[in-house]
C-alpha cells in the first residue's frame, strides 16, 4: 500500500522506541520480555514481475506502535544488529511496499535482495529482527527488463524498443548513449509503450536509456542493428506473368547455388494482371512508377503440411515455395485488398513423408495500396530471414493476396 510522504517518513525515521531504548537503561544485546518489544513473525515477500515493486507483510506484534523495515543486496542478520547505512523504512502497519524507485534504493532486475523487519514500541526496546521465514530472508527478482528490444524490433537502420507499464513513474525521455541524443516521448508513444529509433548505422550496437519525468533511469536496453545485406548479390524473380497455371523459375549462382520459386496451381485458381505501381526497394527507396505484373493467389486455402499426399509425392492444394540455397534474406512483395488478411511463411522439412513446419514470419498484410499509386503509396516488401537453406512456403489462410515477386540476398 502506498504511503503519503513515504520517503520523508522513511528518511526521518521517527522511531520513538529507539529513543526510549537509549535512555531506559536496557541492555540491547539481551532479549528480555520485560524490557524488549515482542518480535513479529510470518514475514513474507513478493515481487511484482513487471514493476519490480516489493510487497512485504507480517503478523502483528502485540504492543507494537510501528515497524522498521530494511532491505539490502547484502545478507542481513537476525538478532539485535544496528548496522548503519542500510536503507530503512518505517511502517505503522504490518505491511509495506517498496517501489522500484523510492529515494533510498533502486530495485534492479535479476538481483537477490534481503529484507528484515522488527517491531517498535514507545516504552520498550526494539524487538529482534526477523527475515523471510520461507526463504531465509532472500528472494530472487527474476523478471524481464523494464526496457527491451526483441528481434522483431531490429532493422538495418532502426531499433524499436518497448517497456512495461510502470507504477509511480512516467516514461518521458529516451537517450541514445552512443550519440548523446535525447528524445522526448510523445503521448502516443507513451500510451503504446514503444519507441523506434531511426537513422542508425547498420551492424552497430546501441545503448538506450529510458528516463522518467524526474530524470531517474527506469530502464536500459542494448541491441545491435542488423547488418545490411550486400545487394550486389541480390537475385530477383519479379515477373510472374508466366505462372497463372503454375510453374518454376530458377536463378543459378555458381557461388551459392540455385534460388528456385515454384508456383503450384492445383485448382486453376491463380490469375494475374498488369498494374501501374511503385515499389520500395530493400534500401527503402520509393522507385519510379512502373507497369508490373500482379499475381493473385485467388484462393482461400493453400497447402499446409497436412495436405501432403505421400503416394502422390506432392501437396493436394495450391502452394508457393521458395527454395533458397543458403542463409540470407527473402524479400516478398505482397499485399492484400482487404483489411485483416494475413500471410505466413514456414520452413518445411520432409522426413520420411512426414512434413514438419517452423513458421518464420506471420502477420497482417498491407491493404492500403492503390493502383497507380502516388509516391509513398508503394508496394512494400516483407523481409524474412532464412536462417538455413531449404524450402520456405507462403500461406494465406484467410483469402487471396497479391504478389509482385521475390528477391533473395544470400549472406556473405
Amino acid at each position: 500500500m502506498k504511503k503519503i510522504n513515504q520517503y520523508i517518513i522513511a528518511a526521518a525515521i521517527p522511531l520513538l522506541g529507539m529513543l526510549a531504548a537509549c535512555t531506559d537503561g536496557n541492555d540491547w544485546t539481551v532479549d528480555s520480555s520485560a524490557a524488549r518489544q515482542r518480535t513479529p513473525d510470518g514475514l513474507e515477500a513478493e515481487v511484482d514481475e513487471t514493476t519490480l515493486e516489493i510487497d512485504l507483510k507480517w503478523n502483528k506484534a502485540a504492543g507494537a506502535t510501528g515497524y522498521e523495515v530494511q532491505i539490502s543486496e547484502s545478507p542481513l542478520s537476525e538478532g539485535f544488529d544496528d548496522t548503519e547505512g542500510i536503507p530503512t523504512f518505517f511502517s505503522r502497519e504490518n505491511f509495506w511496499s517498496i517501489d522500484r524507485l523510492n529515494g533510498l534504493i533502486e530495485i534492479k532486475e535479476n538481483t537477490t535482495y534481503y529484507v528484515r523487519v522488527r517491531a517498535l514500541s514507545e516504552t520498550k526496546s526494539p524487538s529482534k529482527w526477523i527475515t523471510d521465514d520461507i526463504t531465509s530472508g532472500k528472494f530472487k527478482v527474476n523478471t524481464p527488463p523494464l526496457l527491451w528490444i526483441d528481434d522483431t524490433g531490429v532493422g538495418e537502420t532502426t531499433l524499436t524498443m518497448k517497456w512495461h507499464e510502470i507504477k509511480y513513474a512516467t516514461p518521458s525521455v529516451i537517450i541514445n548513449e552512443n550519440t548523446g541524443e535525447l528524445y522526448d516521448l510523445g503521448e502516443e508513444e507513451k500510451e503504446a509503450m514503444t519507441y523506434t529509433a531511426t537513422g542508425l548505422n547498420d551492424g552497430e550496437e546501441y545503448t538506450f536509456i529510458l528516463l522518467d519525468e524526474e530524470g531517474n533511469q527506469i530502464g536500459k536496453a542494448i541491441k545491435s542493428t542488423e547488418k545490411a545485406p550486400n545487394m550486389e548479390l541480390a537475385r530477383e524473380i519479379m515477373n510472374l506473368s508466366g505462372f497463372v497455371s503454375g510453374g518454376t523459375a530458377v536463378l543459378t549462382d555458381e557461388q551459392f547455388g540455385d534460388f528456385v520459386v515454384t508456383m503450384n496451381d492445383q485448382a486453376s485458381k491463380y490469375k494475374g494482371e498488369n498494374k501501374d505501381i511503385r515499389m520500395i526497394s530493400p534500401t527503402n527507396v520509393v522507385g519510379e512508377k512502373i507497369t508490373h505484373y500482379r499475381f493473385n493467389t485467388n484462393t482461400k486455402e493453400m497447402a499446409t503440411p497436412s495436405h501432403w499426399d505421400v503416394e502422390k509425392g506432392d501437396y493436394t492444394k495450391n502452394y508457393i515455395k521458395l527454395s533458397v540455397p543458403a542463409k540470407g534474406r527473402i524479400y516478398i512483395y505482397a499485399y492484400t485488398g482487404t483489411a485483416g488478411r494475413t500471410m505466413n511463411v514456414g520452413y518445411r522439412v520432409n522426413e520420411g513423408g512426414q512434413i514438419s513446419e517452423t513458421v518464420v514470419w506471420d502477420g497482417e498484410l498491407d491493404n492500403n495500396l492503390k493502383d497507380n499509386a502516388k509516391e509513398g503509396e508503394a508496394v512494400n516488401y516483407i523481409k524474412v530471414y532464412a536462417d538455413q537453406p531449404g524450402d520456405y512456403f507462403i500461406n494465406c489462410p484467410v483469402g487471396a493476396i497479391y504478389i509482385y515477386g521475390f528477391i533473395f540476398v544470400p549472406d556473405e
